[in-house]
């Protein structure tokens, strides 16, 4: 099993960090995520991305951490948006009822179209 690593990568709009979790967001990464999501949003990044391209699962502990940190996020004025989902993860969130919780985008490129 690969170890879990988070890249964070800040945009130019100041408001957005855009994440990108490696591995597995379970019972032992989910609460270093939640850390990394509160220190964003402690530095006024009420817009976070996360690129899960690398993630290859998603426990319920990680999913539990989005739909906490979509609603947190939303109620100040900001949105968690999920980015290049892997099937396995899109078919778990269809398969719980949670996928239209979460906005979604492609690329970066689609997120900037939308705001023009």
């Amino acid at each position: 099993m690969q170890e879990f690593t988070v890249e964070v990568v800040p945009i130019q709009d100041k408001d957005t960090v855009v994440f990108k979790p490696k591995g597995s967001v379970d019972s032992v990464a989910a609460p270093l995520l939640e850390n990394r999501f509160n220190e964003a949003i402690r530095n006024g990044h009420y817009r976070i991305i996360v690129d899960l391209s690398k993630t290859d699962f998603i426990s319920s502990a990680g999913l539990g951490l989005l739909l906490g940190s979509v609603a947190t996020l939303r109620d100040n004025g900001g949105d968690l948006i999920l980015m290049k989902i892997p099937k396995d993860i899109a078919d778990t969130f269809e398969l719980l009822s949670v996928e239209d919780y979460f906005r979604t985008i492609d690329s970066l490129d689609e997120l900037a179209a939308t705001q023009t």
